[in-house]
């Protein structure tokens, strides 16, 4: 009997143990971006003509998995590093194939920069190249008199303009001239490290609509695209059109909690709910320390204090192993089987 009931108490401790580190786990997975749309407006796109020169002439399907650049912070990390896609994107940690053409519904990183993510190529006219280089607080991508794959007479450029003072970003986009009407239309927006929704930010705009890269909205899926038309100049953005993006707040946001922030744009997974509160303490009814009062588990459950058998050496191979024992306190010691170095 005393078997059977040690027995579901190591099964107890262990799903208790379990079922916290599930909770830490869902909450990790689930924390949203710390970034946000910030709305859009035209001003006067500036080609950059210095830096660095990653291709030029003929390319496609072309990626570099690390070009370093001065520290960004995207998404509560700070990076040093970037990776560059001919095919209109940035992205965070991972490597992604040259033939990558939809980085916000797939691909496997810490997070993208998305421009405009579609199969790109060299334009046919014009200097095509794909450069980068860092001005004042600004690392600036430019992507040069490019066009979508096999689109005859297009020639447009944009750039993603990182701000490593604020952590904002911008895109911004010059069209030279569209060619044929294609429905190669393409991904616009941010992404964390996983392709839910959760964790994308995007734009998209509705068919044939007029002035659709003005009017976009917020996707409701991550493959969402921005219409894009070479049939009326309306139905693509104007030269200097910029799309901004900005680190938002983050922090609580639920008002029942101690550590509820008012400002917060983002919750971040910290809310707590202990240290204004008496109610927090460990629930568990085989636990030394439980609190009858507790409407809150704060973790703190021990099982040593109140038993000489509930704690002690787990590890059957050990010379003072504990059957009785649910709780393992690191005391295993194995000295009895004498020395095992062969050497």
């Amino acid at each position: 009997m005393k078997t059977k009931t040690n027995t579901l108490l190591k099964m107890l401790v262990s799903a208790v143990i379990l079922f916290c580190a599930s909770l830490t786990g869902w909450a990790q997975t689930e924390t949203p971006p710390t970034f946000s749309y910030a709305g859009h407006s035209t001003g006067t796109y500036t080609p950059i003509t210095g830096g660095t020169v990653l291709w030029s002439g003929t390319f496609d399907d072309n990626i570099n998995n690390s070009v370093p650049i001065s520290p960004f912070t995207f998404n509560g990390t700070v990076y040093t590093v970037i990776g560059v896609s001919s095919n209109g994107f940035l992205k965070f940690g991972g490597t992604s194939a040259g033939t990558s053409f939809s980085p916000l519904s797939t691909g496997t990183f810490d997070g993208a920069i998305v421009p405009f993510g579609r199969d790109i190529q060299n334009a046919a006219i014009g200097t095509p190249e794909v450069r980068y280089e860092q001005i004042g607080d600004e690392i600036i991508f430019q992507w040069q008199d490019v066009r979508r794959f096999s689109v005859a007479g297009e020639q447009f450029s944009f750039q993603a303009r990182l701000n490593t003072a604020d952590g904002s970003i911008d895109f911004v986009y010059h069209i030279n001239t569209l060619g044929t009407n294609s429905s190669s239309y393409p991904q616009v927006g941010l992404r964390g490290p996983s392709t839910s929704m959760t964790q994308v930010l995007n734009r998209t705009s509705t068919p044939n609509n007029m002035n659709s890269w003005e009017t976009s909205y917020q996707g409701t899926t991550n493959t969402a695209t921005v219409y894009l038309s070479g049939t009326n100049v309306a139905y693509y953005p104007p030269s200097g059109f910029t799309f901004h993006w900005v680190n938002a707040v983050s922090g609580c946001m639920d008002a029942t909690a101690c550590n509820f922030n008012a400002d917060a744009e983002v919750d971040n997974g910290s809310c707590e709910y202990c240290s204004c509160s008496t109610t927090c303490g460990c629930m568990d009814a085989t636990a030394c320390n439980f609190d009858p009062n507790a409407t809150i588990e704060n973790g703190s459950c021990e099982y040593c204090s109140c038993s000489e058998t509930n704690c002690g050496c787990m590890d059957q191979t050990a010379c003072n192993y504990s059957a009785e024992a649910i709780v393992d306190n690191g005391t295993c010691d194995y000295t009895c089987q004498g020395c095992t170095d062969p050497i």
